[in-house]
């Protein structure tokens, strides 16, 4: 099974992949794990029903979110500008 899509998630930074299942459901795999779930991670695969609707949970910290929605990056450093 190819994944369908790969994602990040906005929590915790691990990275994964969604996979569509024949009854219309959806598998969430982690394919990397985040540093702040890393040795604690809630889980590593997650089946979402057919009704779960658009938002995506993270197996690994349980927060869920939709991929659609603009997500705000925080800069990692506040460098000035060079001119």
């Amino acid at each position: 099974m190819e994944s369908l899509v790969k994602l990040k998630c906005p929590t915790c930074s691990s990275r994964l992949d969604i996979f569509d299942t024949p009854s219309g459901g959806r598998i969430v795999s982690v394919s990397l794990l985040g540093d702040s779930v890393e040795q604690n991670a809630a889980a590593l695969e997650l089946f979402q029903p057919p009704d779960a609707g658009p938002k995506i949970t993270c197996p690994a910290c349980g927060r869920s979110f939709d991929p659609s929605e603009p997500h705000r990056s925080i800069p990692m450093f506040n460098r000035p500008r060079a001119s």
